[in-house]
């Protein structure tokens, strides 16, 4: 199915995968974590204190 609508250019996308409710990690190339939304760092907090 292709995508509805278009995303505004003002909204800043990664404040919108913040707010999304899910567990979002980037990572570079050697697995150094680089940006963990509200949810990941939530999460992480509890597994791995």
């Amino acid at each position: 199915m292709p995508a509805i609508g278009k995303i505004p250019e003002n909204i800043f996308l990664l404040s919108a995968l913040d707010v999304i409710g899910e567990t979002i990690m980037i990572a570079d190339s050697s697995y150094t974590i680089r940006w963990m939304n509200t949810e990941a760092c939530r999460l992480m907090s509890e597994v791995a204190p």
